[in-house]
């Protein structure tokens, strides 16, 4: 045998040693990896079912009431949602996800975290999409063998109700006692009157022009 020949085989040799060295320490990583999940597997299945007050401080949402129709914003639709889970939550649960829905309906949406490792989750509902009525709006928490509800959160859907408060003027006038008393019946519960003038006011011999102008203007005003 040539001395190349020898560095050849020793070359060869030293290559499988190296492939067969790398192949068991593949095997032996895998073997750990499997047994490592199966470990944390097995372990999240002998945990109990997880109960709503153990996972959950406080679902709310930001308004009870919504109004649809066309004078009201997207903005003015959205129901913000603020969901704050135990402080140990991340710990026992590293891989859980969070999510709301809506009973009754068709409504899903994710919450997310509102910054790494926080236990305040946030998510918005668009209820344009939604019929006039109340509603209940649940967090769900998924983890990878179990999940949890929250208490519902109760909300109204609805178009508005629109209430004219008026007030018919019948051409005479009216002592500054009942001016008085209008506008404080106005200003105290904070609805506008609106008023159905009556121009005889201008016309007749009874109510002088001054004051028929000062009535004029008290109402404009």
């Amino acid at each position: 045998m040539t001395f190349s020949g020898i560095l050849t085989g020793k070359k060869l040799n030293l290559t499988r040693n190296l492939v067969l060295g790398a192949l068991t320490l593949s095997a032996v990583f895998g073997l750990y990896f499997n047994f490592r999940q199966s470990n944390i597997k097995a372990q999240d299945l002998t945990r109990p079912a997880l109960a709503s007050q153990d996972i959950f401080t406080e679902v709310k949402g930001n308004k009870k009431w919504i109004l649809l129709g066309d004078e009201f914003t997207s903005a003015q639709k959205i129901l913000k949602i603020e969901v704050r889970l135990v402080d140990e939550f991340w710990t026992d649960y590293p891989n859980a996800t969070l999510s709301y829905r809506v009973s009754g309906t068709e409504v899903v949406g994710r919450l997310r975290a509102q910054s790494l490792g926080s236990n305040l989750f946030e998510g918005s509902l668009d209820a344009s999409s939604l019929k006039p009525g109340k509603y209940e709006l649940v967090a769900e928490v998924q983890t990878d063998s179990n999940a949890a509800v929250s208490e519902p959160v109760t909300f109204q859907v609805s178009y508005p109700l629109y209430v004219a408060w008026t007030l018919d003027w019948e051409g005479y006038d009216v002592s500054q006692t009942y001016l008085n008393q209008i506008d404080s019946l106005a200003n105290t519960n904070k609805i506008p009157v609106t008023h159905f003038f009556n121009p005889r006011l201008f016309v007749t011999s009874e109510v002088s022009r001054t004051r028929a102008i000062f009535l004029a203007n008290w109402v404009k005003e």
